[in-house]
């Protein structure tokens, strides 16, 4: 469980914490510098052989993939918890 941080360009990586589950149109290689401090990523495209996946796993972090809209479902700020395993994710707005 963390809280949103909308991503979409690389430069908004700098407003990641360790409380952060990285919410994101598609993952790219700069986001393995963060992923060492986040709880969790969310991508909007994607799936269980995509790089976002495989990279999260990697990392041990939970991950959803292919949650369409997920930038505009959730917003910056939201408590979110991921079940990876089942795909699942809860969003708690403030």
């Amino acid at each position: 469980m963390g809280y949103a941080v909308l991503v979409a360009p690389p430069a908004d990586l700098r407003r990641i914490n360790p409380e952060a589950i990285i919410i994101c149109p598609r993952m790219s290689p700069i986001f393995s510098i963060a992923l060492q401090t986040v709880r969790g990523i969310v991508s909007e495209y994607g799936g269980m052989t995509s790089t976002t996946a495989t990279v999260a796993r990697e990392y041990g972090l939970p991950v959803v993939t292919g949650m369409k809209s997920a930038g505009q479902v959730i917003s910056e700020g939201d408590l979110v918890r991921i079940d990876g395993a089942r795909g699942i994710v809860q969003i708690n707005h403030r």
